[in-house]
């Protein structure tokens, strides 16, 4: 008989099913400021940093250009300690590559990470397969994640996961001692432009690239 278990309850002697092949890509792991909208408030140590690169490659003027943005504009954002759009920080990258496992804060003191991290894809497949994004359309935006899981490891490491990825404690519904969410308008986003849909998932969800 096939049943799931846990890698570290495996014993010697146990069979295990896996595929003949697995196909790899060589698709780059994505940057994830890309996945979140333009308008979303962000703000970090990275900024910093990238207007300190812009500042030894030459003037405000000629970046403020590269910005769209007025001069005034620009040295604002610069100076500033203020969050700023996040397609000011998608532009600065374009020209100042960064490969950092750095993350960027968003309002209410949460976060997300830079880069793919083994956290987030494991959110992700646990997502992929017991998730759903539930959808506002009156905002026209995601504004809720929620985890069906009944497994009390799976529940922790998630919330675990959940917690050092985004900062923030993820919920458990009274009605439901199985489901969990949490609310977020940018993460919510985040995840349904990297892979997950909001409705008829099954249907719809494939393994991206970057995953292969």
């Amino acid at each position: 008989n096939l049943e799931w278990i846990f890698a570290d309850e495996l014993s010697v002697g146990d069979q295990i099913a896996s595929p003949s092949s697995l196909k790899v890509s060589n698709v780059r792991a994505p940057c994830l400021i890309d996945y979140v909208k333009d308008n979303t408030l962000v703000r970090g140590p990275l900024i910093k940093d990238l207007f300190y690169f812009a500042s030894k490659n030459g003037k405000n003027s000629y970046f403020a250009k590269e910005l769209g943005i007025s001069k005034r504009k620009y040295e604002d954002l610069k100076y500033s300690k203020r969050k700023m759009p996040a397609i000011f920080v998608k532009k600065l990258l374009s020209l100042f590559p960064v490969q950092t496992q750095t993350s960027l804060n968003l309002a209410h003191n949460r976060k997300i990470p830079l880069l793919m991290t083994e956290d987030l894809m494991y959110i992700i497949g646990l997502l992929s397969g017991d998730g759903h994004l539930r959808y506002s359309h009156a905002h026209g935006t995601v504004t809720q994640i929620i985890l069906s899981a009944s497994d009390i490891k799976i529940q922790d490491r998630y919330s675990q996961a959940i917690k050092e990825t985004f900062n923030i404690e993820i919920k458990e519904f009274s009605s439901n001692k199985n489901s969990f969410y949490f609310n977020s308008r940018p993460i919510g986003d985040l995840l349904h432009q990297l892979v997950l849909p909001y409705s008829d998932k099954s249907s719809k969800i494939t393994v991206p690239p970057y995953a292969l």
